[in-house]
């Protein structure tokens, strides 16, 4: 999506990416804004932001590829910011241990990185389907036309800001992350 610097046209771009992570239809987006890249960035957190605070189900990490300069140091902030994680100086400035806390490392290699994205996309569900019930609500079901209901599926957004940095620090991460929705829907559970 091509912008201008004016705030107007950042309300359409907002409402044309929420509309499209409404719709689920893109596993891979590519935004550029040579012209503002600050402004456009502000527009998608903002955008998430409010989708994900009428989504339960959506969550989103902010990986900036400057200051994530290792594949360690990557995954470690994307999977901290999808599981709602902080690490703390109390806790000794752990990672998101899992859903249990069993103390798992998503950060070793790309492939422990997708477990890590599916655990934290599992827990996601868990917790929905628990804080709903505790809440006396329902949780949003799609029903198929053999009368089955499904609870809805967590999504995950990731936002790589100076994407272009990849490429001079974790040049193999640039196509697994282009097919990172496909790539965790088909990695197996962790043995």
């Amino acid at each position: 999506m091509a912008s201008q610097t004016h705030p107007h046209h950042y309300e359409n771009i907002a409402a044309q990416l929420a509309t499209l992570l409404d719709i689920n239809a893109l596993p891979f987006l590519y935004l550029y804004d040579s012209e503002s890249p600050r402004m456009a960035s502000n527009c998608v957190r903002n955008t998430l932001q409010e989708m994900s605070e009428r989504t339960p189900h959506l969550r989103y990490a902010f990986a900036n590829a400057v200051a994530c300069f290792t594949p360690r140091l990557f995954f470690d902030t994307v999977i901290n910011a999808l599981a709602g994680h902080t690490p703390s100086s109390e806790d000794g400035c752990e990672n998101w241990a899992g859903p249990s806390g069993e103390g798992m490392r998503w950060n070793e290699s790309l492939d422990t990185f997708l477990h890590g994205l599916r655990a934290v996309a599992a827990d996601v569900e868990k917790n929905e389907l628990g804080s709903s019930a505790a809440r006396g609500g329902k949780v949003k079901a799609s029903t198929k036309a053999n009368g089955d209901t499904k609870r809805e599926r967590c999504r995950l957004v990731l936002v790589v800001e100076r994407p272009e940095r990849l490429r001079d620090n974790m040049a193999e991460l640039l196509v697994p992350l282009t097919r990172l929705a496909e790539l965790v829907s088909s990695a197996s559970p962790p043995s």
